[in-house]
């Protein structure tokens, strides 16, 4: 791994309850270490087409980020961090508006209310399409066969996310039932 970088928390924010907001941390190319709170992903550089396999945890009132290689070009890696984790997000309107809500108080105390996302819409996308009328076990049966199938590999054989143009140039044989 290259010398970790780190960046700074917004106030208020929670590694592990955005981590675990809902089941993305649970597909593909996402990978959670439950016991050690650490998040892996598999990033793209649009530059280079390169994929790079990195880790992010918490480090005091920062995120801090491994990466396998320094093949990436880190500002992208710093990018998709922010974005993954939506550090970037202003939810102080969303923490007053439910603060009287005998239910939801805990939510800001917390720093709750943040959901992980993907580093693209793409992938979000695909990954919601696949949670549409069915298990979750099938949901993540479907995006694991999509990574493990047509994601590029990072140098230690980890897959990223297929890009739109891989999917799209799968013949129709590859999703057709047999």
């Amino acid at each position: 791994m290259w010398k970790a970088r780190e960046i700074d928390k917004p106030a208020g924010f929670n590694f592990a309850l955005t981590v675990q907001s809902h089941g993305w941390y649970d597909l593909p190319p996402f990978r959670l270490n439950e016991s050690a709170m650490r998040l892996g992903y598999v990033f793209s550089d649009p530059k280079t087409s390169r994929k790079v396999y990195g880790e992010l945890s918490e480090a005091g009132n920062k995120i801090k980020i491994e990466l396998d290689a320094a093949v990436c070009e880190k500002s992208r890696v710093l990018e998709d961090v922010r974005r993954i984790l939506r550090l970037d997000d202003d939810i102080g309107g969303f923490h007053k508006s439910i603060s009287g809500h005998e239910s939801f108080h805990w939510v800001g105390k917390k720093g709750a209310g943040r959901l992980l996302r993907s580093p693209t819409v793409w992938e979000d996308l695909v990954k919601t399409m696949c949670t549409t009328n069915c298990s979750w076990a099938l949901t993540r049966n479907m995006v694991s066969n999509l990574v493990e199938k047509l994601g590029e590999r990072t140098t230690k054989r980890k897959a990223a996310f297929p890009a739109a143009e891989t999917l799209a140039g799968k013949m129709k044989s590859f999703t057709a039932r047999k």
